[in-house]
C-alpha cells in the first residue's frame, strides 16, 4: 500500500488532479481506501475543502454504465423497452437512418452515431439555451456508419438512451434515476440536477467537486455538469450528468458482483447482469457490453487484470474497474480538469495504468 499511497502523493504534486477519493475491495472487504487533497485549492486558505466521503465527483462518462444502461434494462425488464427494436418505435427522429437503428446498437456503440453532438454550438452562451432545441438538434443527428459495422464510441447514443428512458417513463432522467437506482440500492449522495432553472441551466449540486474552468460559460464549473452537451439538456442527459460519492459507486458496483442482489434483494435479473459484464461485440473492434469496455491490451486497468474485467471512465478524471474472478473492484474520484482537459489528460491515463496495476500486483498475485 506503500506504493499507491506514493503513487496519489506525486499525482497530486504534480497536478494531475486537486482531489480524489479512490478505494480497492477484494470479496467485499476494503483493501485500500483513500481520500486526499482539496476539491478547490484555488479558494481561499480558510475555505480550503479537504476531500471526504461526502465529496461528489461529476461522474461524467460512468453516467453510462452507471445509470443509463441501468435504467434501460430496469425498463426492458419491466417491459417498457425491448432493445431490439429500433429508436424510430420510442423517438420522432429526423431520418429514417437514425429511427432504424437498434436500442441494444447504441448500448454497445455500435449504432455508427458521431462521438460528440457538441449541442452547446447551438446557443451564443449558456443564458440562451433551450432544452427542447437542444433535443430537436440532438435527433437530427445522423450515423456517421451502418449500424453492427463496428465499434465507434458515442456520447450522442446514450443521449439518445436517455430520452427513450423519459419517453417511455414520463419523467426527468435523474427523477427516474432517483427512484429506480439510488433509492433501490439506498445510495447516499449519487444525484443528478436537483431540477432546470428557468434559463435552462441546471440547478446546482452542494457539496461537489469543481472541474473546469470553462471558455463557453466564463466560469469555473461547479454543481454543474462538466459535458457542455449535457449542460445543454439541464444536466438530465444519458452521456453524462451524474455526480457521485465513493459509496455510491462501491454500492451499485457491488451489485454487479453479487449478481444484481443488494441486501439480499434482487434489483437485476440474471440476464441484465450478463448484459452488462459480458462481451456482446465480438470482432466489431472493442470488447463491449451494454454500458462497459471489457480489459484488452491499452485498457485503463492496464495488462495484469484477467480479461474478464470489466470498467468505464469518466473524462473528468472517474473510473470504475470490476474484476469478477477475483472479486475484485477498484473506484477512482477525481477531479483532474480542474487544471485543464488536455494539460492533465494523457497524466490522467497513466496514472490510472499504474493504480490499477499496483492494486492487482498488493491484492491479487
Amino acid at each position: 500500500m506503500s506504493d499507491l499511497n506514493a503513487l496519489i502523493d506525486e499525482a497530486l504534486a504534480n497536478g494531475t488532479f486537486p482531489g480524489i477519493a479512490c478505494g480497492i475491495w477484494v470479496d467485499g472487504q476494503p483493501k485500500f481506501v483513500r481520500y486526499a487533497g482539496f476539491a478547490d485549492p484555488e479558494t481561499g486558505e480558510a475555505d480550503v475543502e479537504p476531500v471526504t466521503g461526502n465529496t461528489l465527483f461529476d461522474a461524467a462518462s460512468l453516467t453510462k454504465p452507471l445509470a443509463t444502461s441501468l435504467l434501460v434494462l430496469k425498463a426492458a425488464e419491466a417491459g417498457l423497452i425491448d432493445p431490439r427494436q429500433a429508436l424510430g418505435r420510442y423517438l420522432k427522429c429526423g431520418g429514417k437512418d437514425l429511427a432504424d437503428i437498434p436500442i441494444h446498437s447504441l448500448l454497445t456503440h455500435m449504432s455508427g452515431l458521431p462521438a460528440i453532438p457538441a449541442l452547446e454550438l447551438g446557443f451564443p452562451s449558456p443564458a440562451s439555451i433551450d432544452r427542447e432545441k437542444a433535443i430537436a438538434a440532438l435527433l437530427a443527428i445522423r450515423p456517421e456508419r451502418k449500424p453492427g459495422e463496428s465499434v465507434l464510441y458515442s456520447c450522442v447514443g446514450y443521449m439518445l438512451l436517455g430520452l427513450v428512458l423519459e419517453r417511455v417513463s414520463g419523467r426527468l432522467l435523474g427523477d427516474l434515476y432517483r427512484t429506480e437506482i439510488a433509492e433501490a440500492l439506498g445510495l447516499p449522495g449519487a444525484t443528478f440536477a436537483p431540477g432546470i432553472a428557468p434559463s435552462g441551466e441546471p440547478l446546482i449540486i452542494g457539496g461537489a467537486a469543481p472541474t473546469e474552468f470553462c471558455a463557453w460559460r466564463k466560469r469555473r464549473v461547479r454543481g454543474q455538469v462538466h459535458d457542455e452537451s449535457a449542460f445543454c439538456l439541464g444536466g438530465h442527459a444519458g452521456n453524462a450528468g451524474l455526480f457521485v460519492s465513493l459509496e455510491d459507486v462501491r454500492k451499485t458496483a457491488s451489485m454487479l458482483l453479487e449478481e444484481g442482489t443488494s441486501g439480499g434483494k434482487e434489483f437485476l435479473k440474471r440476464r441484465s447482469v450478463e448484459d452488462l459484464t459480458m462481451e456482446r461485440t465480438p470482432g466489431l473492434g472493442e470488447r463491449r457490453s451494454f454500458g462497459y469496455r471489457l480489459n484488452e491490451a491499452g485498457t485503463f486497468a492496464g495488462p495484469l487484470w484477467p480479461a474478464s474485467s470489466f470498467g468505464h471512465t469518466g473524462f473528468t478524471g472517474t473510473s470504475l474497474a470490476i474484476s469478477p474472478e477475483r472479486r475484485m473492484m477498484a473506484i477512482v474520484l477525481t477531479n483532474r480538469v480542474y487544471y485543464g482537459r488536455n494539460e492533465t489528460m494523457q497524466k490522467m491515463a497513466d496514472f490510472r495504468v499504474a493504480f490499477h496495476s499496483l492494486a492487482y500486483r498488493d491484492f491479487c498475485l
